[in-house]
């Protein structure tokens, strides 16, 4: 290795001076773009900050070791939600925002301003309990009607490749910020505690083409479809293109599933049951944004008929069937279930 290879790795590279040198290649990459990377990620940094905390009250407080469970996670999703919202508020660039808990899309700033924010603020909340990872998701929309103008809450029905930056931040070992945009590829940053920074770790991800793995909550086998159920029987099987049982990998946390195949490579699938007959993941806050880093790293992601992106919601809690991961595993799914539904 020269010694200009070894200056150059190196280097740190904060996520603002990214976006920065990023604007050439990236056209929605303004200062005001900027500012906004920069208030969902301290958002993002407060709520790290309080499931920290909220662990260290866990040991030191009798109260909380008989409180139920589900009453820590209402209250860290609560507080996650306000950080966020208090976030988005700090410019005048963002005119609403969209979360999983809120019945209907609320506008911050008056309702103005050039964009609009999707976010669940923290997705697999049960995971905390043994220090599993969490997650904020986000979407970031650039509105079409005059910014000037307060925002008709129907605008929020977009489809997911209406986004202009997709992203997440990954609370485990480390807080990791993983974000893309169209053409800028797929770029992972790991929070710095010492400086309080999210510094870049891994450009240019690529999820790799195949991997025998897969992930999936088989608690549902039986309210499956049959050709679901026949899928996963092939993928332990040694009928399938590795000719062995695929590993599973299920963390109860999607977020934290997808970030393992997007490292390792392998499938993700949430299919629909009787239970959720059209799906139970919701499109907006939780599969769109994963879809779009997905796409974005030489992956896919689809409904099992079409692809996520596309699909225009019909209300902010739309849900679907999710399917993504390497190309070749999701191609092996498209075409087991097409043999299937030719065979009936």
């Amino acid at each position: 290795m020269t010694s200009s290879t070894t200056d150059q790795s190196a280097k740190l590279v904060t996520l603002e001076e990214f976006v920065i040198e990023a604007q050439s290649r990236f056209p929605h990459a303004t200062g005001e773009m900027t500012q906004l990377l920069m208030d969902i990620t301290l958002g993002a940094k407060i709520i790290a900050r309080e499931i920290n905390r909220s662990v260290l009250k866990d040991i030191n407080s009798a109260e909380t070791i008989t409180e139920p469970h589900s009453f820590k996670m209402a209250r860290l999703e609560q507080f996650a939600k306000e950080q966020m919202f208090y976030a988005l508020n700090r410019s005048n660039e963002v005119c609403m925002m969209v979360t999983d808990d809120l019945a209907e899309p609320e506008r911050l700033n008056g309702g103005t301003g050039k964009y609009f924010v999707v976010l669940d603020p923290l997705d697999g909340t049960p995971n905390i309990a043994f220090n599993g990872a969490v997650a904020t998701t986000f979407s970031i929309y650039q509105r079409r009607s005059d910014p000037s103008e307060p925002i008709d809450p129907a605008e929020a029905l977009r489809a997911g490749s209406d986004q202009i930056v997709g992203g997440y931040v990954l609370y485990g070992s480390s807080i990791m910020l993983v974000f893309t945009a169209a053409g800028l590829g797929v770029t992972f940053f790991t929070m710095d505690p010492a400086i309080g920074e999210f510094c870049l770790s891994v450009p240019n991800v690529k999820v790799p083409r195949f991997k025998p793995m897969f992930s999936i909550n088989t608690s549902f086998y039986e309210l499956w479809p049959a050709a679901e159920q026949a899928f996963l029987d092939y993928l332990v099987s040694d009928k399938n293109m590795a000719g062995k049982a695929y590993s599973l990998r299920y963390g109860g946390s999607i977020v934290s599933d997808v970030h393992r195949i997007l490292m390792e490579g392998g499938l993700f699938t949430y299919p629909a049951n009787s239970l959720h007959p059209r799906g139970k993941l919701h499109l907006m806050y939780k599969c769109n944004p994963l879809a779009f880093i997905m796409e974005q790293a030489g992956g896919l992601a689809t409904d099992g008929r079409q692809r996520l992106l596309d699909i225009k919601p019909v209300k902010v809690h739309h849900q679907s069937p999710v399917y993504m991961g390497s190309p070749d595993n999701m191609q092996e799914y498209s075409d087991f279930i097409e043999s299937k539904n030719q065979a009936e």
